[in-house]
């Protein structure tokens, strides 16, 4: 990596145009850059990253770059350390005055050429490295490590561990650092004695395994010798040789031996400072920018990466709980109830995928973010585990900057799942009242409130449709005829009058009463109005219509009603009928028009009494016995 790879530069410009154009020039002078197009954009990605270096536009969208640097600065205290240099067609002596007021360090005027791009990029990348070196907390110098901690392998002479990816895990902590170490040297010696036995009994798979972790931890401390030979371990056991296994297992504990001493002599450099372990500053400022604090759950079986990211995400303001293995996993999973979960690809017990499609199947749980840890580097084996239902795929050796990156986008992306999940419920449940509030409003405008039966409102809207259905049996109807009753409370007004409107309600309640009780399944009553009933009954005849109609008036006159303890009516009823068929096909005026007629004649032929509207013979006659 050269010092400009290194260097991590954020360019933030809402032109397409112009991102494609700067980021060409930057690559071409040897830079890599992230892009944001807005402000706002800009101020979450350096939340989540630490940037050095970033170029902004002035003019934008949503936040400009004016504003966007006073945020930077805001969020960054006294410590200042980002280096913002702005990008603009305004090249006043008056704007470049407003660019430094608001906290830039430098302008570029647009359309930015590529020679003046590397001479400001030049002159503030040394800033950048000697600021660097001011802050960076270091490890012993590689002259105190004692020759022991030295190894040359293969392919080359290196450090024992990588001090640059130890200080990145362990952001810039002492203590952590050798905490790291030590899990590390434990795990590993464990996994060894485990290693031992199953050579003595062939017993392959466990070699493999154990070799696998062994190389995913080793990646993730630092230390590429041992990552090397746990490799070449694996592949022996897959290919079932004892033999190549005992000599890589002597190797890898010699090599372990070594970590040992080193880690010793951290120790040692340890006991001897006196001053607290401090966390360099930008990590600090990573803290702060943290919202709000989520539930992380990490499952993996390898310590120094559990107590890696632990930390990491514990510094961001995260609460955090870890899992040696899946079956840990799921039950912590099910307590917790996390918003996010990393989880190791490979595990006992139950490996990261079944714990992945446990997570995703589970109603309560469906909603957690899922990263999925893997030294498995094939297209393939990424392809695998999204399709199980992870959200995102992160590779070992784990990269600091990036988990803390995607940590934060799979929260956001959490939160906005959740709202989106809670909105929903709140729309189903504000649906499901508004069907009720709706069926209740619909019932109530087809029912009667006196009496409870439906009223003309609800007839009028069904008579029409049941008309449809009566006439000469074929594929468009269903009943010869329709029976329509129209039925009048006798003397009604009398009852008013002497006694109340009070008892004349309660006298139309008992009657719609007795002749709801009284009426066949398939009839429907209706409140036609006052004292005025509709019973409605298809597929009767005239004699069975003569019958059921003399039920009906004989339901209300066969017995008295008691409205009260001291008052007891005995009340009449006077029925008009019309029969709908084949040879009297009319529409609901004509066939209530016909109905009336019938009561009309019941009426003044002297009350309680049937007649019904023939077709044939105009109104037929029944008088009650």
């Amino acid at each position: 990596m050269t010092k400009h790879t290194a260097i991590k530069i954020l360019l933030v410009e809402d032109s397409l145009v112009s991102r494609k154009v700067v980021l060409k020039q930057l690559k071409k002078l040897g830079y890599e850059a992230n892009v944001a197009a807005n402000g706002q954009e800009a101020l979450w990605m350096i939340s989540q990253v630490n940037y050095e270096l970033v170029l902004i536009d002035c003019q934008m969208p949503v936040l400009d770059g004016y504003e966007t640097t006073k945020r930077i600065r805001h969020l960054e205290g006294a410590k200042r350390k980002i280096i913002a240099i702005a990008m603009t067609a305004n090249g006043t002596t008056a704007n470049r005055k407003k660019c430094l007021s608001v906290g830039m360090d430098d302008c570029l005027i647009k359309p930015v050429s590529e020679e003046e791009l590397a001479a400001k990029l030049e002159t503030w990348i040394e800033v950048i490295l000697k600021n660097n070196q001011e802050l960076a907390f270091q490890l012993p110098p590689i002259k105190d490590i004692p020759t022991a901690a030295i190894v040359t392998d293969e392919s080359n002479a290196n450090l024992l561990v990588d001090l640059n990816r130890l200080n990145d895990i362990a952001l810039g902590d002492r203590v952590l650092q050798r905490e790291i170490l030590q899990a590390f040297v434990q795990d590993t010696q464990d996994n060894l004695v485990t290693v031992k036995t199953a050579i003595f009994a062939n017993d392959f798979v466990t070699i493999a395994h154990k070799a696998h972790q062994i190389r995913g931890a080793s990646a993730n401390v630092g230390v590429k010798h041992l990552q090397f030979l746990a490799g070449q371990l694996e592949l022996q056991a897959q290919q079932e040789m004892p033999e190549a296994a005992s000599q890589l297992l002597h190797k890898i504990e010699n090599y372990l031996q070594r970590i040992q001493s080193f880690l010793d002599k951290i120790i040692e450099c340890e006991n001897m400072d006196t001053e607290t372990p401090l966390i360099i500053s930008a990590d600090k400022t990573v803290r702060m920018q943290v919202g709000s604090m989520a539930r992380i759950l990490i499952i993996d079986d390898d310590p120094s990466v559990r107590l890696v990211i632990k930390n990491s995400l514990q510094l961001m303001g995260h609460e955090v709980t870890v899992a040696s293995d899946g079956e840990e996993g799921l039950m912590k999973a099910h307590s917790e109830r996390p918003h996010l979960i990393i989880c190791d690809w490979m595990m006992p017990v139950i490996n990261g995928l079944e714990v992945c499609r446990q997570v995703k199947s589970d109603p309560e749980l469906s909603l957690a973010f899922f990263i999925l840890l893997t030294i498995r580097g094939d297209i393939k084996d990424r392809v695998e585990g999204l399709d199980t239902g992870a959200d995102e795929y992160l590779p070992k050796p784990i990269d600091m900057s990036e988990l803390r990156a995607r940590v934060g986008a799979g929260l956001r992306l959490q939160r906005l799942t959740q709202e989106l999940s809670e909105t929903n419920q709140a729309l189903r449940q504000v649906n499901q009242q508004l069907t009720a509030r709706t069926e209740l409003l619909e019932s109530l405008s087809l029912t009667d409130q006196l009496t409870g039966v439906l009223n003309r409102r609800a007839m009028d809207q069904a008579l029409p449709h049941m008309l449809r259905q009566v006439g000469n049996r074929d594929a468009n109807t269903r009943y010869r005829y329709l029976c329509l009753f129209l039925l009048d409370v006798d003397h009604f007004k009398r009852i008013n009058d002497t006694y109340g409107h009070t008892v004349g309600d309660c006298v139309l309640q008992a009657i719609a009463a007795r002749l709801q009780s009284s009426s066949r399944p398939s009839s429907l009553l209706y409140r036609y109005g006052g004292e005025e009933f509709v019973c409605i009954t298809l597929g009767l005849s005239m004699q069975a219509a003569l019958e059921y109609g003399e039920s009906l008036r004989g339901c209300v006159a066969n017995a008295p009603f008691k409205i009260s303890d001291d008052l007891v009516l005995s009340i009449t009823i006077s029925i008009g009928g019309a029969i709908a068929s084949a040879v009297n096909l009319v529409d609901s005026k004509e066939l209530l028009h016909q109905a009336d007629q019938a009561l009309y004649k019941a009426k003044h032929e002297g009350r309680n009494c049937l007649r019904i509207f023939s077709a044939w013979e105009n109104i037929f006659e029944l008088d009650h016995i």
